[in-house]
Parts: structure tokens; sequence; C-alpha cells
């Protein structure tokens, strides 16, 4: 146990003195594994590594639907300093892949941790809802409106007709 403990924090040292001296004086993070996939957001976060002396001005995660994603595009800001962070990623697409890095910036530029992926969920589960006077009396699967008419139309939240409502859930 010891062994591996040592053998961590020499990688580690090594790491920053390599960063840190080639030049590079960027922050140098690893990215955390993606949690809590939804149809429309998921959580990531990171771990700063080495700050290379500059103090760390930025940090979160950045995405995109293309592989290697930059702050240029979709990120998270997740304040500063020398500390691990969770993020929340929002306002994403269903059933849609996702790559995602952490990064942390500081006065010499920006470092990223490691690029990771996954896919939203997709919601096809339809619920037939049916009110009246405004009170839900019933509610339940539907078979007879949730193929091709629901499916034209999924990327409305629901279909009104006369007292039924039919509307799209996730699992």
């Amino acid at each position: 146990m010891k062994t591996i403990f040592r053998l961590s924090l020499i990688l580690i040292v090594s790491l920053c003195f390599y960063s840190c001296t080639k030049g590079r004086h960027v922050p140098t993070v690893t990215t955390s594994g993606i949690a809590s996939i939804t149809k429309n957001s998921a959580k990531s976060g990171g771990i700063i590594i080495s700050d290379c002396g500059y103090p760390i001005s930025a940090k979160g995660v950045c995405w995109s639907k293309e592989p290697v994603p930059t702050v240029k595009g979709s990120k998270t800001n997740d304040g500063i300093g020398f500390t691990a962070f969770t993020s929340e990623i929002i306002q994403l697409e269903m059933n849609t892949v996702y790559y995602v890095r952490a990064y942390a910036t500081n006065s010499s530029g920006t470092g990223y941790g490691s690029e990771l992926s996954f896919k939203t969920l997709e919601c096809m589960y339809c619920m037939q809802v049916t009110y009246e006077n405004g009170v839900v009396i019933a509610q339940g699967p539907s078979q007879e409106y949730c193929g091709a008419a629901l499916v034209a139309v999924k990327d409305m939240p629901e279909v009104r007709v006369g007292k039924v409502t039919y509307k799209w859930v996730c699992n």
C-alpha cells in the first residue's frame, strides 16, 4: 500500500515538474467520470493537479458534440482556486453523444484533462393523461396515440386532444 502511494506521489510530482519546466506554465488537471446522465444533463468535474505557481483564475468542464472540446465553446465556470470541483452540464439534447474535458486556467493559459464521452438518454415512453375540470382522472401508457402521431411531434412536451393529453416522459 505504501509502495502504491509513493509511486503515485512520484508520478504526480514528475508530471508537475515536467509540465511546469518545459515552458508550459498552464495548469495540470484531470477529468472526473461522468455521472447522473439524463435526457438533457450530466455531471462531471475535475481535480487540479498543479497550478505551476500561477493562481487558478477559472475552472470547470467544457463539452461539445465533436471531439476535443475547448473553453471557446460550451463550458461551466466553477470558480477559482486550487480545489477539486463538480460541474453540472445542462441544456443538452436528448439521445446525443457529447465529449467532455475538465479545464483550469491561469495567467499562462488553459490546461485540459483527458476527454470523456457519454450519450444522453432518449425519452421514448408516451404517457396518456386524462383531465376533467383541470384534475387528472386517469393516466397510463397509451396504445392508440403514442405511435406515429407523437413520434412526428416528439420535440413537443405534450399534445392535447380534447380532455386527453399525451406527453413524453423518461423512464
